[in-house]
């Protein structure tokens, strides 16, 4: 490839997949990071509610299209393939990744991906089963969402609510004892005043 007419356009995807599969390494690198300091702080909440919802949602979206490339990279594209039809083996066009990820998220809202209007097949396909394949990760990712941002703040809003009102329980007891020693002192008083005024009668 190098000196070909197509070498700058080489060195651009691959400076482009490279950029991704780093990026995504990093943030994947990142998100197991934090669950070692949920681990050490014994935050299970955080742990349950934010570290797997992420691995979830970053593996079945972006993680997926890093795999796509190795995978994309590892096919002889020179040699036919029944992918599109199983039945008939044929020379298949690298497909692009770009369109691939964009039928990715399309095919889950619109319920379909467009074919192509020649051969009547999908031209996004890079390996067999890969539309149900796909169907499942989306769904995974997208209830990672709700589980990533729902649960967590309410859980702790009942903490709160749970330890305020066990704050406010050992001073309602102390307010009551206070209110029980001051009805006894008064009690006593009106004794011995009665007490005082029997004696001067007498």
């Amino acid at each position: 490839w190098f000196g070909r007419e197509n070498k700058l356009m080489f060195y651009n995807s691959m400076k482009m997949k490279m950029a991704v599969i780093l990026g995504v390494a990093h943030m994947m690198c990142g998100i197991f990071v934090s669950a070692f300091n949920h681990i050490h702080n014994s935050d299970m909440i955080s742990l349950l509610f934010e570290f797997i919802p992420e691995v979830l949602f970053l593996g079945c979206t972006f993680g997926y299209m890093c795999i796509m490339i190795f995978v994309k990279w590892s096919i002889n594209w020179w040699e036919p393939r029944a992918v599109v039809d199983p039945e008939n083996p044929q020379l298949q066009s690298p497909p692009s990744l770009l369109t691939m990820m964009t039928n990715f998220f399309l095919s889950a809202m619109s319920g379909g991906v467009p074919v192509n209007p020649a051969t009547g097949k999908r031209d996004d396909l890079i390996y067999p089963g890969q539309p149900l394949v796909q169907g499942i990760l989306v769904a995974v990712a997208f209830l990672s969402v709700p589980v990533l941002l729902l649960p967590k703040p309410f859980i702790l809003r009942a903490r709160a609510a749970a330890a305020k009102k066990r704050s406010f329980a050992p001073s309602r007891s102390s307010r009551s004892g206070e209110e029980a020693e001051a009805s006894r002192s008064l009690i006593a008083s009106s004794h011995e005043e009665l007490d005082i005024d029997h004696e001067a009668v007498s």
